[in-house]
């Protein structure tokens, strides 16, 4: 009765996850989960496959298995976060030997045994990295081993925090020869050439890994608000050997296991057919819901390489990106402009003060105005100036918000909404992808991509005179949280590997696939800081539609604190990048004079940027920020034109009740081609209020057309497009 009481509390507990799992083998599941039973040994084997060079699940010989007719436990090797993955393999000891063996991957080391003298080399090793790296013997061991006993390398990994000089190592290098043991130094022939600890964590992080790793997702309680948690695991060795299939004969499934005081992950398999002696085990590893075109370009992520491997389906995938992208575009609406001229002017007669209801502590401090009183009850203002929404509003009151603005400042809903309009190859934004309807189309791209960076190396090679594009197939993976879509760089994911990008479907995370750069070499200030502008636009309504405004006196040029053209495979520190994010301050002109590396610099006055350009260009800068500017038009026209939920509601050009301040940030490429990278949302202008004081107030005295703030001041800040 008691075991009977213990079943029923692990169905109620688990009953979410046993839905996966036939109502049979629930009480063999729970008494193989409470007493740790990992019998698959008893039934199964793995085989190594000559053909495929992968080892593999069977059913034993003299074995035979009923569908539906037991349940087995697998264990997981290794959890980790993939942006992690790349430490713990250097740091955790023996991890990486297992996962290399799990992954099939072998080098030519010498396995020779160690007899008592290897031993004492090795101590001698060990207390020559204590000395020289100020660690203790377990850490040096551990240094070591992962380093194959290399003591530079070892040394170097544990002191990198250091910043030794090249002088320095070089001296140490030799100070180690000279303590290195004289029997060592008679071995090298046995010395270990192949890859390096790096160079062989770098090929599974980047690649080999992602054949392998899985993923499952929980929803946990955060303070009252839910919050979705994604787990990568690999499995153990029995369950890495159960191979792929389109016709598979088990089921394999996560399920975490309470046992009363604590979570335990393990994955399951189960028969769904009837399996003869010596037959392979094997499970569908594709995701259920994606259709035959999106399984051809998901199974890539199972090929070390595409193009040498599947090169018919690659041509295909390449192909159905370029049909996808010279689309002809048919919509069924006009194009709109918001280029209604609302004239502006001084007041004649005396205007009463004007309400204004705010919760930003900008605007209360900074919007410096006469005739104007902030009130607490946004009933009585005449103006509502937040930084959320406003449910109710009377006819005859001014928001700072347009409804469904989201349109322009959500990055998947603005790639859509342009795509829609403009088409799938606009040069409005940089090359972008939705992961989750566009995956197929995306995976041709890179393709594509990765044939005319292969052409290019060829031809280098064939004739190192030619000089070849400098290309690159990079890319940036932009998590879409929320209604707004907001993400930091650190959540970002910047990679090159096709098979890590793939296998991000597998997070069911709404996701923004965009080209890192474009492909291209972007423009750098100095000849070696990135840079990227921001702009604010004003869209204001009127009775007779939208205007739009550039604030055309100021617009800020945020610097990266580097920009490695010749590293870009190592591009980790999103920091270097995405800058932006970083908190400003104003530099003083003595500390730019007594800091003349600019890198330190968070930004530089817009004319810096632009008599640079024009110097080593040879262009009028006005030609470029024309561009811009049309960019800018282009995408307010595509939200007034483009029906909801891609675009503006109805009300919007109808009601003159809105006006809403974005700020738009943009790159610029070495060919002097801008693209908009981002456009947020931006009530009270944020940075540029630091350093231009009288902002706020242009802005109050371009919405309510002079009868606010100093008219002549306003007619200079702003251009209507």
């Amino acid at each position: 009765m008691a075991v009977n009481n213990e079943l029923l509390k692990f169905i109620n507990f688990h009953k979410h996850q046993l839905q996966s799992v036939p109502q049979p083998l629930w009480e063999k599941l729970y008494k193989k989960l409470k007493s740790q039973d990992f019998n698959s040994g008893e039934l199964f084997e793995i085989r190594y496959d000559e053909n495929t060079k992968e080892r593999a699940l069977h059913l034993k010989d003299g074995c035979s298995l009923e569908s539906g007719s037991d349940i087995f436990l697998i264990d997981h090797s290794w959890t980790t976060n993939p942006e992690n993955a790349a430490g713990e393999l250097l740091n955790t000891s023996g991890l990486l030997k297992r996962m290399e063996g799990l992954f099939n991957i072998s080098y030519n080391e010498d396995d020779v045994e160690e007899d008592d003298s290897e031993k004492k080399i090795k101590e001698e090793l060990i207390n020559i990295v204590v000395q020289q790296a100020s660690v203790n013997a377990e850490k040096a061991k551990d240094a070591l081993e992962r380093h194959n006993y290399e003591v530079i390398n070892a040394i170097d990994e544990l002191t990198t925090e250091e910043e030794y000089t090249s002088d320095v190592m070089e001296g140490l290098k030799d100070t180690i020869a000279s303590q290195m043991p004289t029997n060592l130094k008679e071995k090298e022939e046995k010395k270990y050439t192949g890859p390096t600890v790096k160079q062989r964590i770098d090929r599974i992080v980047k690649y080999i890994m992602w054949k392998y790793i899985n993923v499952y997702q929980y929803t946990v309680l955060t303070d009252g608000e839910e919050e979705n948690i994604i787990t990568w695991y690999f499995l153990d060795e029995v369950g890495n050997a159960i191979q792929h299939s389109s016709d598979p004969n088990v089921v394999c499934i996560p399920f975490i296991f309470n046992n009363g005081s604590e979570n335990v992950e393990y994955s399951l398999f189960y028969p769904i057919k009837n399996i003869s002696a010596g037959e392979a085990i094997t499970r569908n590893r594709l995701p259920v819901e994606l259709n035959e075109q999106e399984k051809k370009a998901y199974l890539l992520s199972y090929v070390d390489n595409p193009l040498e491997a599947m090169p018919k389906e690659c041509d295909e995938l390449c192909e159905n990106a370029k049909e996808w992208k010279n689309k002809e575009v048919k919509n069924d609406f006009e194009i709109k402009t918001p280029d209604v001229i609302d004239p502006i002017e001084k007041p004649t007669v005396e205007i009463p003060k004007i309400k204004i209801y705010t919760d930003l502590l900008s605007i209360s401090n900074y919007l410096k105005c006469d005739n104007i009183e902030f009130v607490n009850d946004v009933n009585e203002a005449e103006i509502i100036w937040i930084s959320g929404e406003v449910e109710q509003f009377k006819n005859n009151q001014k928001l700072s918000r347009f409804p469904n603005q989201l349109c322009v400042t959500n990055p998947l809903y603005l790639k859509l909404m342009l795509s829609k309009v403009y088409g799938n190859n606009n040069d409005i934004l940089c090359e972008s992808y939705d992961m989750t309807t566009e995956m197929t189309e995306f995976v041709g791209s890179y393709l594509t991509n990765a044939k005319k960076i292969e052409e290019e190396k060829k031809n280098q090679k064939e004739n190192p005179k030619i000089k070849t594009i400098e290309s690159n197939n990079f890319w940036i993976l932009k998590p879409i949280f929320g209604n707004n879509g907001n993400s930091k760089p650190s959540q970002w994911i910047i990679t090159d590997s096709l098979q890590k990008i793939i296998r991000q479907h597998d997070t069911k995370l709404n996701m923004l696939i965009e080209r890192f750069n474009n492909g291209k070499k972007p423009l750098l200030y100095n000849g070696n800081v990135k840079c990227q502008l921001r702009f604010y636009a004003l869209l204001n309504s009127t009775m007779d539609g939208l205007s739009l405004y550039m604030y055309d006196e100021n617009y800020i040029v945020f610097l990266a604190k580097e920009f490695w053209s010749d590293r870009l495979s190592n591009v980790y520190n999103k920091e270097i990048h995405f800058v932006k994010y970083k908190k400003l301050r104003e530099t003083s002109k003595a500390e730019e004079a007594a800091n003349k590396n600019i890198n330190r610099i968070p930004f530089i006055h817009h004319t810096k940027l632009e008599k640079f350009i024009e110097q080593h260009y040879n262009c009028k800068w006005n030609d470029i920020k024309s561009k811009i500017y049309n960019n800018i038009k282009a995408v307010f026209s595509a939200a007034m034109s483009s029906p909801e939920p891609l675009g503006f509601s109805e009300i919007c050009l109808t009601l003159p009740s809105f006006f809403s301040l974005f700020a738009v940030d943009v790159e610029i490429y070495d060919d002097l081609t801008p693209y908009i990278v981002n456009i947020e949302y931006m009530p009270d202008g944020e940075h540029i209020i630091n350093f231009d004081r009288n902002f706020l107030s242009k802005v109050l005295c371009r919405v309510t057309n002079g009868v606010l703030g100093n008219v002549d001041d306003t007619k200079k800040a702003f251009v209507q497009l």
